[in-house]
């Protein structure tokens, strides 16, 4: 049986300032076509298929292409890893995206379509840059789509704040060092109301 302890994060999402950094493709392990049969699928747009391993503990997006290519492994086009919390949501981390695939706007598809199956997620420990603008791209769509929000959930007393928006100024949202460690940052689906 888990503890409370087991899941504490270590968050009020810590920012390091810096480049937006991307992985070559010999960082990333080859999966077998056989096992993404398994996967749970969040959606196919443009030219990637989202999946999520079946037990959650792992998130990827595909290059459709690659995956009709005839190999029997493929590798990822991102991968995110997920673990549990002491909310009802995964904590996304360990975000990763072969440089080759930058700018083609998957790792915030895949995260709508997975707030969409599963009704919301938990943001990472620490974010450098790109964890910090794909959270800012989830603010900007929870301010202007009514069927999402963002808010920030205190670990220590299991109260959330109130909507995050794009007038949220930037020092109630990010810290630079450990004094709001226990401060998550969570999207949801507005149509599943969370009651703690």
């Amino acid at each position: 049986m888990r503890t409370f302890q087991q899941f504490l994060l270590q968050e009020m999402p810590k920012y390091y300032a810096g480049d937006v950094i991307y992985q070559k493709d010999a960082k990333f392990t080859p999966i077998s076509v056989r096992n993404i049969e398994d996967y749970i699928v969040l959606g196919e747009q443009d030219e990637f298929l989202y999946v999520v391993h079946p037990q959650q503990t792992m998130g990827f997006v595909f290059s459709i292409n690659e995956l009709q290519a005839g190999k029997q492994t493929v590798i990822p086009v991102m991968r995110v890893s997920l673990r549990d919390t002491p909310l009802q949501y995964k904590q996304a981390y360990f975000l990763r995206i072969r440089e080759a695939y930058a700018n083609a706007n998957i790792t915030s598809t895949w995260y709508k379509l997975y707030v969409d199956k599963f009704n919301g997620i938990v943001s990472d420990n620490e974010h450098l840059e790109g964890g910090k603008k794909l959270w800012e791209s989830f603010i900007k769509n929870a301010t202007t789509n009514p069927e999402y929000k963002v808010y920030l959930m205190d670990l220590d007393s299991m109260k959330r704040s109130d909507n995050i928006t794009t007038a949220t100024p930037q020092s109630d949202i990010w810290s630079a060092d450990d004094t709001n460690k226990n401060k998550v940052l969570v999207y949801e689906k507005t149509t599943n109301e969370t009651t703690i």
